[in-house]
């Protein structure tokens, strides 16, 4: 087998991600259904270069006091989709990579989101892997050897610094010697923006209405973490003297898929939910229920 120098990242959160639930994935039910789905799915495919898959999840269960300040019902499901999440660590991929590893990082005040998450991973694993594709869990690659065609994109030019896979979001493709550089110039990519524990609770506990200063608050730091840090890498590559260019293009359809891209009001989408028996069990859109047999498919 070749030298295993490549790497995807994929960022996951089990806790709510939303202030409204027909955002998908909106809370730990719909993400459990959208990882299972997605490394089920990256089990079998051909991403083009030989490459590991680590999965780095914010852990909710380090929250401090965690028994005491989340809901019984909660703390089960977060400790259950940990155990499942686990499942895959050591899976090995089947069409030319080696292997999926699962990884944690501390609930650290809830900041961070998926940068942190990513910048996480790269100190772990800087002298291991040269290529790096960062995703995050609400994605899922279609395009076999995307991989490939995107370190082929970085090396045509060497201003490019980032190939993004969505317009100019920090989800694509780049390398170490680029991550050194932009990491060493930001340091810190959690960009913490306070929060109160109360507001964390609440989420954690999967309240959907919040009062008005909860949802200013979350608003806040939405627009900070996701809106600038997420979805705007221009400033950050340009400051170091590099570009990132929308690889993605023509890379919708076939290529991606967003698992919440049909948004709205009505909605509905699968979801994983942990019953009584300490089951995983799909609920699909139209109602009917499915009991997980094999969590990890052949």
């Amino acid at each position: 087998m070749n030298e295993i120098n490549s790497v995807i990242v994929l960022s996951i959160y089990f806790g709510n991600r939303a202030i409204v639930p027909y955002s998908y994935p909106f809370d730990g039910d719909d993400t459990l259904y959208v990882i299972y789905d997605a490394l089920n799915h990256y089990r079998h495919f051909n991403f083009g270069v030989p490459c590991d898959i680590v999965v780095i999840n914010h852990d909710i269960t380090t929250f401090p006091d965690f028994k005491n300040c989340i809901s019984e019902e909660r703390q089960k499901f977060y400790v259950k989709s940990k155990q499942l999440l686990d499942m895959f660590n050591g899976e090995k991929l089947l069409h030319g990579g080696w292997v999926i590893k699962i990884m944690h990082r501390d609930w650290n005040n809830g900041n961070g989101m998926a940068m942190a998450s990513f910048q996480f991973v790269y100190n772990e694993n800087k002298y291991k892997y040269k290529y790096w594709f960062y995703n995050s869990d609400d994605t899922k690659i279609m395009k076999e050897n995307c991989f490939k065609d995107m370190i082929d994109k970085l090396n045509s030019d060497d201003k490019i610094g980032f190939v993004s896979i969505y317009q100019t979001a920090g989800i694509g493709v780049t390398s170490s010697f680029y991550l050194d550089k932009l990491y060493d110039s930001l340091k810190d990519m959690s960009f913490i923006t306070e929060i109160s524990k109360e507001f964390q609770i609440k989420f954690l506990n999967k309240i959907v209405k919040l009062s008005d200063e909860y949802v200013e608050q979350y608003v806040k730091r939405y627009k900070l973490e996701n809106y600038v840090i997420q979805w705007d890498w221009n400033g950050f590559f340009n400051n170091i003297g590099y570009s990132v260019i929308a690889g993605a293009q023509d890379m919708r359809g076939d290529y991606l898929h967003r698992y919440g891209k049909d948004q709205n009001y009505t909605a509905k989408f699968p979801k994983i939910i942990i019953n009584e028996k300490d089951e995983p069990i799909i609920i699909y859109p139209d109602g009917n229920q499915e009991k997980i047999d094999k969590w990890i498919n052949e």
